[in-house]
């Protein structure tokens, strides 16, 4: 049986919102009270889960996308039984028999590839902000795999670019670790800025943001900054 989810109220006030992010794809199967979409509005960013369970049949919202209190988000076949992927998962694949290796592969050690985008990166050993453990979630990287030129260990966006961009165009390249943009940069470091105080990378505001922008340019337009006094 299919079953609409929508959207439900926000907050006082509160009608829309921008979808920042969804939580769930076409195909899996959720459970009741699992968060499935992050909404966006003019005051706060919040996950909001879903009363119904089942497998997502359709997603009608797109990241980016503007949504309306009551419209629908996913429909869900609630005729799938949720418990069933948790006990095949428990269940490991049999593992491959051995096989012999070429004399030249035991001697050369294999290159590491970049982990897919699901993994979970290792919090507390690479210093990196949360802005750039996100992208390195969004570009499948490890960071304990990504070399850093900063003596303290620090991690930042254009360091992640660099070494996809390395690891591109061939196993075991050593990244180039010079941060400053050469004529021959590549579309994703193209954007990259840099100032007196370091590495600079233009991302777009959250509507949180956006709005909190639009107030402080009010008041700093519309409050005197300047007081005089005459006797």
């Amino acid at each position: 049986m299919l079953k609409e989810f929508k959207l439900p109220e926000l907050g006082e006030n509160v009608s829309a919102g921008t979808v920042g992010k969804l939580l769930v794809k076409l195909g899996d199967v959720i459970a009741s009270g699992q968060n499935v979409i992050e909404i966006e509005t003019d005051k706060a960013v919040a996950e909001i889960p879903t009363p119904v369970s089942g497998r997502v049949a359709e997603i009608r919202v797109k990241e980016g996308g503007t949504v309306h209190v009551g419209d629908v988000v996913l429909v869900v076949d609630e005729s799938v039984d949720v418990s069933k992927p948790a006990a095949a998962a428990v269940t490991p694949p049999p593992p491959d028999p051995p096989s012999a290796a070429p004399a030249d592969a035991a001697i050369a050690p294999p290159a590491k590839a970049p982990v897919e985008s699901g993994a979970t990166p290792h919090p507390g050993i690479v210093r990196a902000a949360p802005s750039v453990r996100q992208m390195a979630r969004e570009l499948g990287i490890d960071l304990n795999d990504v070399p850093s030129p900063d003596p303290s260990g620090r991690i930042n966006a254009h360091d992640l670019l660099v070494y996809k961009q390395s690891f591109a165009s061939g196993p075991g390249t050593i990244p180039a670790m010079d941060k400053t943009p050469t004529p021959e940069a590549t579309e994703e470091t193209a954007d990259i800025l840099r100032d007196k105080w370091g590495t600079v990378v233009p991302q777009p505001m959250n509507t949180v943001r956006i709005r909190t922008a639009e107030r402080m340019a009010d008041n700093w337009s519309a409050i005197p900054h300047v007081t005089h006094f005459e006797k």
